[in-house]
This record gives C-alpha cells, sequence and structure tokens, in this order.
C-alpha cells in the first residue's frame, strides 16, 4: 500500500515536473525570439518587450519562492503543533515521572525550533511579496517611457534634445533610489 501511495506520488511530482520544464523551454524560445528581432532594431518598444519578458521570468520565480516559502512556514508550524500535542500526550500518557519530565522537556525545544523555522520560511516569504510589489510598479514605468518616446517624436529636433536629456537624467536619478 505504501508502496504504491509513493509510485503514484512519484508519478505526480514527474509529470508536474515535466509541465514547469515545458513551460520554461516556451519562455525560453520567447525570448530568443525577442533577442533576434532586438539585434535588427533597437527601438525602445523592442527594449520595453525584453523587459517585459524579463520581468515575467523574474516574476514566476518570485511566485514560485513566495508559494514555497508559505507552504513550508505552513508545514513548520504544523509540525510543531503536533509535536506539542505528542508531547502533551506522553506527558498525560505515561506513568513514570522520567518519562513525564523527558517529554514535558522536549515540548518547549521542539516548539522553539519549528516556531524559527515557520518564522524564517515567513520572512522569506514577506521579502518575495516585496519583489512581487517592485514588479507590479515596472508596467507603469514602461507606459511613461513609451509615451516620452511618443511625444517626442512629435517635437522639433532641439526640444526633443533637450527632452532627451531631462529624461536620461531623471532615470538615472531614479535608478539611484
Amino acid at each position: 500500500m505504501v508502496a504504491g501511495l509513493l509510485a503514484i506520488g512519484f508519478y505526480w511530482r514527474t509529470k508536474h515536473l515535466d509541465a514547469r520544464i515545458a513551460q520554461e523551454n516556451a519562455r525560453q524560445r520567447e525570448v530568443a525570439k525577442t533577442l533576434m528581432r532586438l539585434r535588427d532594431r533597437m527601438s525602445l518598444p523592442s527594449l520595453v518587450e525584453l523587459n517585459r519578458l524579463t520581468l515575467t521570468q523574474y516574476h514566476l520565480i518570485a511566485t514560485d519562492q513566495a508559494q514555497k516559502s508559505f507552504r513550508s512556514s505552513q508545514r513548520a508550524m504544523l509540525i510543531g503543533f503536533i509535536w506539542l500535542i505528542a508531547c502533551f500526550t506522553a506527558v498525560v500518557l505515561n506513568r513514570s515521572l522520567h518519562g513525564q519530565i523527558i517529554a514535558a522537556t522536549m515540548a518547549p525545544v521542539g516548539s522553539i525550533l519549528a516556531g524559527f523555522l515557520g518564522r524564517t520560511y515567513l520572512f522569506v516569504y514577506e521579502q518575495a511579496l516585496v519583489q512581487l510589489r517592485q514588479y507590479y510598479n515596472q508596467p507603469l514605468l514602461d507606459s511613461y517611457y513609451l509615451a516620452a518616446e511618443r511625444l517626442a517624436s512629435e517635437m522639433s529636433h532641439e526640444a526633443r534634445d533637450r527632452l532627451s536629456e531631462n529624461a536620461v537624467e531623471q532615470l538615472l536619478a531614479v535608478a539611484r533610489n
């Protein structure tokens, strides 16, 4: 029975990994096509498209990290709770004083370890969420860049040069912050 469950689990995990590998290969092909287009023309829309593809990959990594950290923190908390119940049960059901003392001593040790692991995973989860927030700000910035490029194409040459200098200065200031 256990061997059957392990085989089913292994089969499911293998299928899950195969699907993720296929998705990653498709993303890599999309990035390669965009890079080929960029070799032909280095326009802002092409750079924005490449940036979007890069951000999409970044988003998938950050989302995956957040999900794994959250699930791991839940497992650590659940194991800590089960450990407390097991130690409490051992204290109640154990007839010897030495057994009760050992079980009562092990309860806080396991709880502290589970709490530390749970908090560590939650910290990683919070950091991944901060990174995801940064990801969601990027499309707004891209729309500003594209609007500025469109407006600049309608200006005189001198005005376009002044605007370009100003835009570069502001981009560098934002990058420093």
